[in-house]
């Protein structure tokens, strides 16, 4: 029996998740997952033994072999991962302008890898020709040959090819964004708060503030001298029904001013984000990406008339990137470039039992 099995590496800022689903007909299913946390790319020996145990562990659970793997490096790794918007430009070449632009290509990636550089994404924003001169707004992203060569050792040590690269963030925004429209994206996490800037499908600038979940959690614990469920509850999730905390009037209030002095304090970093990339900031709108956290503040936001998206998610039991995956390999077997575009036939694999159990099958007629 065949079956899709995709097979994903995820690098963050600090963990790293091995995670795998099966696409069956318009079904994904979720099969296999596994957290290393607090990495920091200093061992790659424990990396390599880490995605050892998963592989293995999922071929347990599907019995069967995979030999693709695909590695999403999200944007908050900035020491390995570098997204920015370049302006390229070269003279036109016989009149031919198609020419020079392959060629510029080719002098783009040269450039690159000459400072040690890997392309993952080269995406044109803009062309235009004046002048016999031709001009390319490209938005780049590139990673670190160090990373690379670690990551491509890894999986290779592993009998795992990697199948492509992509950004983490614009998978999770991937069901989300608008065509050739402006949009920020806002990550809350435990540490920090992130904003990403998208362009379309792609993200063009990400800027971090150390400002997560854990400050809203010490400032109210520090007021209270204790760190009960209730107060953590609090500080992820403002609750709808808050009569069951009528003995502790006084920690449900601390809770509602310090959400509602973070949100204050998150209006004021959009804003300034907006405006460093001549954004109007005039008509806020909030777009989040899925998670706990993000329902909190919905309500909050709603209270106090700023509009409010959090990114969809048709199952918890699968990351909002692996749906955007999903859909973008879904979508590329549409398309006619097949040497451009990866889908989900690399993932096809066969099941061991019924390997075997065909092989007996077929000794009964010899």
């Amino acid at each position: 029996m065949k079956k899709t099995i995709i097979t994903t590496l995820k690098f963050q800022k600090s963990q790293i998740i091995f995670e795998a689903v099966e696409q069956a007909s318009d079904l994904i299913l979720p099969i296999y997952s596994n957290v290393f946390d607090g990495y920091h790319f200093s061992s790659s020996t424990e990396l390599e033994v880490f995605v050892k145990n998963s592989k293995e562990a999922l071929e347990r659970i599907i019995k069967g072999k995979v030999s693709e793997i695909i590695i999403m490096v999200a944007s908050d790794i900035n020491e390995n991962l570098k997204i920015n918007n370049y302006s390229f430009s070269k003279t036109i070449l016989n009149n031919n302008a198609t020419l020079s632009e392959l060629e510029l290509e080719k002098e783009i990636i040269q450039e690159f890898e000459k400072n040690a550089k890997v392309i993952i994404k080269n995406e044109t924003l803009n062309k235009s020709v004046k002048n016999n001169t031709l001009t390319l707004i490209k938005n780049v992203a590139f990673l670190e040959a160090n990373f690379v060569s670690l990551v491509n050792r890894i999986t290779t040590n592993n009998h795992l090819n990697v199948a492509k690269y992509y950004i983490l963030d614009e998978l999770k925004a991937f069901n989300d964004t608008i065509a050739n429209k402006n949009q920020v994206f806002i990550d809350i996490n435990d540490n920090y708060l992130k904003f990403d800037l998208f362009l379309g499908k792609n993200l063009l600038k990400t800027h971090i503030v150390n400002n997560g979940i854990n400050q809203i959690r010490s400032k109210i614990t520090s007021k209270h001298n204790k760190a009960s469920s209730t107060l953590v509850n609090l500080a992820i999730k403002i609750q709808d029904d808050l009569e069951e905390l009528k003995s502790q009037d006084n920690v449900v209030d601390t809770a509602k001013n310090v959400l509602d002095f973070y949100l204050e304090q998150m209006l004021i970093e959009y804003r300034n984000f907006l405006h460093q990339n001549s954004l109007n900031a005039d008509h806020l709108k909030l777009n989040f990406y899925h998670n706990d956290y993000a329902s909190a503040f919905k309500k909050l936001s709603i209270a106090k008339q700023v509009a409010v998206k959090i990114c969809s998610n048709d199952c918890d039991f699968i990351s909002q990137e692996m749906h955007g995956l999903i859909n973008i390999l879904t979508e590329n077997i549409e398309k006619q470039d097949l040497k451009k575009f990866i889908t989900t036939e690399i993932f096809v694999i066969d099941s061991i039992l019924s390997e075997q159990k065909i092989n007996r099958k077929n000794t009964l007629f010899i």
